[in-house]
Order: C-alpha cells, then sequence, then structure tokens
C-alpha cells in the first residue's frame, strides 16, 4: 500500500519523533519451487532433487526467521539539525507518556537525552525504568534547599559566578533595576579581584561580612587567607562606607548569596537509584546516556522556581561547552518550563538556534511567557488544557 500514513501527512520528515509502524516484508517463498532441477551428469537424480529440496527449506526457514525477528516499529526523529518543539499542556500520565515515548526513541536511535523536570508531577520513572531494563545508563541528581546531589555553582569563573548570582537575584525586569544591578556587579568585581583565583560562592560571603564588620564563615570552601582579610578590610574608607549605600547593598548581597548557598551544598549519592553525577565521573567521559535531574518539591515556590532557573542555566553552559563536540541528534527536554524566567528561556531559544540545538519545552499552561515560545518554532503540540480560555 502506497498511500502516506497519518504521520506522514501530519508531520514532514524534519519533525517527526517517535516510533513508526513498519512491518517487516511478508515471508516470500523459495524462487527454485518452480524449477525442479535436471538431472546432473555423473549424479544419481535422487541426491540432486534432495539437495534442491534441502535448498528450499533452508531459503524458507530464513525468510521465517527474519519476519519474526524483524522489529515492527522503528524510530523516528526530526532531520533538521536542531529545532524547538514547545508543548503546551497535558496531565501527569499524558506527559510520563511522552517521555517514555520519546526517550525509548532517542535511545534507539542512539542519541543521548537530557531530561529536567521542573514540574510538581514525576514524569520520568517509566523512562528510567525502561532504559534500566534495556541496559541504558541512567543518570540522576536531584536540586533541593536541604541537601542538593548536584553543585549547581561547580567550576564557575569569578566573571560567569558573578552573572549567574545576579542573574538569579533579578527575578523582575532587570531594566527596571539597572542602576542597582551595575552597582552590584562592581561591587562583586572588587571583592573578586582581591580573591583571585580561588572565587566561590561561599568565599564571597565571607568577604562580604567582613565588609559588614561580622566574623567570616566558618566552612571549609569559604575559608580567606590573613592576606585576603586585610585586604577586604581596608578596601573602602569610612567615608565612601558613610556616605554611599556599600553597607545596604552588601548586606543585600550576602543574604541573597545566602539563599543561593542551598543550592551548591556538596553532592550526596543517589544510591541505586542511577549513577551519582560525580565530577569523577563526567572527567572520565562517563556521561550516562538519559541524564534526568529533578526539582525537589521541599520548597517554597520561590526557592523552587530559583532552583529550576538554576539548573537550566548550569545545563545552559555545559551545552555552551560542549559546543560541537555534543552529538548533532542529542536533545534537551525540559518538564515544567513554565517556572523558568523570562532571561533564561529567551536565551535557552537563542543557544538552541546557535547552537543547532534539540530542545522540547513542556509548559503546564498556555500563558505568560508560554506564549513567546509559540513562535520558537514551526511546530507545537497541544496537549489537553486545564483552562478553557487557553484551549480557544
Amino acid at each position: 500500500d502506497a498511500r502516506p500514513s497519518p504521520m506522514e501527512i501530519l508531520f514532514s520528515p524534519a519533525e517527526r519523533w517517535g516510533w513508526v509502524f513498519r512491518p517487516p516484508p511478508a515471508v516470500t517463498r523459495s524462487p527454485e519451487r518452480n524449477k525442479p532441477p535436471a538431472a546432473q551428469h555423473g549424479e544419481d537424480l535422487a541426491v540432486t532433487w534432495r539437495k534442491w529440496r534441502q535448498r528450499i527449506l533452508e531459503f524458507e526457514t530464513a525468510e521465517v526467521h527474519r519476519y519474526l525477528n524483524e522489529p515492527w516499529w522503528s524510530s523516528s526523529r526530526p532531520e533538521q539539525l536542531w529545532s524547538v518543539i514547545p508543548v503546551f499542556g497535558g496531565t501527569r500520565i499524558g506527559w510520563e507518556a511522552l517521555l517514555a515515548t520519546l526517550g525509548t526513541s532517542m535511545h534507539a536511535s542512539g542519541h543521548n537525552l537530557t531530561i529536567a523536570n521542573l514540574s510538581e508531577w514525576q514524569v520520568t520513572a517509566s523512562l528510567a525504568e525502561l532504559a534500566r531494563v534495556r541496559g541504558v545508563s541512567v543518570g540522576q541528581a536531584t536540586i533541593s534547599a536541604k541537601e542538593s546531589s548536584l553543585d549547581l555553582f561547580e567550576g564557575l569563573g569569578s566573571e560567569e559566578l558573578i552573572s549567574l548570582v545576579l542573574n538569579a537575584l533579578a527575578t523582575e525586569d532587570p531594566g527596571s533595576h539597572r542602576r542597582e544591578h551595575m552597582e552590584d556587579r562592581a561591587l562583586l568585581r572588587a571583592i573578586a579581584v582581591q580573591l583571585k583565583p580561588h572565587v566561590s560562592l561561599g568565599r564571597l560571603r565571607s568577604a562580604l561580612r567582613i565588609l559588614l564588620r561580622e566574623a567570616p564563615l566558618s566552612e571549609e570552601d569559604a575559608q580567606l587567607s590573613e592576606e585576603e582579610f586585610d585586604a577586604l578590610t581596608e578596601m573602602f574608607g569610612q567615608e565612601i562606607r558613610t556616605s554611599t549605600d556599600l553597607l545596604g547593598r552588601s548586606y543585600q548581597l550576602e543574604h541573597a548569596l545566602q539563599e543561593l548557598s542551598f543550592f551548591a551544598r556538596l553532592p550526596a549519592p543517589t544510591g541505586s537509584a542511577g549513577e551519582a553525577l560525580t565530577p569523577a565521573t563526567k572527567a572520565a567521559g562517563q556521561v550516562p546516556q538519559l541524564l534526568l535531574y529533578d526539582v525537589a518539591h521541599d520548597m517554597d515556590m520561590h526557592e523552587h522556581d530559583l532552583g529550576a532557573d538554576l539548573l537550566v542555566q548550569r545545563l545552559l553552559r555545559q551545552l555552551t561547552d560542549m559546543g560541537a563536540s555534543s552529538g548533532a541528534g542529542d536533545l534537551l527536554a525540559i518538564a515544567g518550563a513554565d517556572r523558568l524566567y523570562q532571561r533564561t528561556l529567551d536565551r535557552l531559544l537563542a543557544l538552541a538556534e546557535t547552537r543547532r540545538l534539540r530542545v522540547l519545552l513542556m509548559f503546564n499552561r498556555l500563558r505568560d511567557h508560554a506564549l513567546g515560545a509559540l513562535g520558537a518554532s514551526d511546530t507545537c503540540a497541544f496537549m489537553r488544557l486545564s483552562d478553557y480560555r487557553e484551549a480557544t
């Protein structure tokens, strides 16, 4: 039957993801069946016929074996180099089924999949179980305000750390607080000069506490040398302290860094649930084929959104660092993209285009900045929308 399938009608080859039903060709009979052999010189006719029947049997046995063992479903993946597919609406079961179908298709095609679950639903359990049954390596990490299994600030330089901190704090429109943003950056840069080359979140907090005439932190990753202590003590004179908002800015930054430090805990083992994403594992090049990141629900809404945004920013840094070395068919799926701040979503969409990345954005609702993702691709998918006004 040469008629196109519904998938071929609805989606072009550049946009297909999932599985395609392709049954194997039917079992065929040996072409020698209707060609009985003639007598061979020097060979008994019965022997010639016995060899003929044996060839027919071997051919048709091989055909039956092929028919029974060839897959009836083939993985389908986009042919274009990059694509962003936004998905709007859905339920927990629908999202879990979507990720399970997508993940198995990706791994059958030999590509890697990274899923960042920012939603309040558990949507990766089925895929993780299927992957382990098939022998696919799975890495898992949890972002939590109590104890994360992933350090979101690991491997950052001073400028990257300062930018990340300021971006995380600017939850509103950065343009409305541009002057304060610039003052904070200048202050953190001046402190970082005194701390180089070892600039970390804890050491920045200790430095700010010294400016506030408070004792530095006692944690191991926040220790300062005597030279650094003296240099920070003498950074600003009394006139600057009294005539500017230096102390107020330092106080706000120190408390903001304290909030961020919840997401910089030392990694904890994941047990038997999956491979721990340790620095040693990544340094050895042992990156699992399926990476699962979850943001825990032990936080309030502000902390949850902040942890989700920090996680996606970390994934963006990894994608930027990998560049051309990353697999051309690998995919990043973000479940619960509603949690992302607008600037992070914009950066993600821009990076997907410039780096030729494949990104799946799953929005629970069709509102706010999710509307901006409608124009990010020629293709989008709609699942069940909970609000009838969004469906119309």
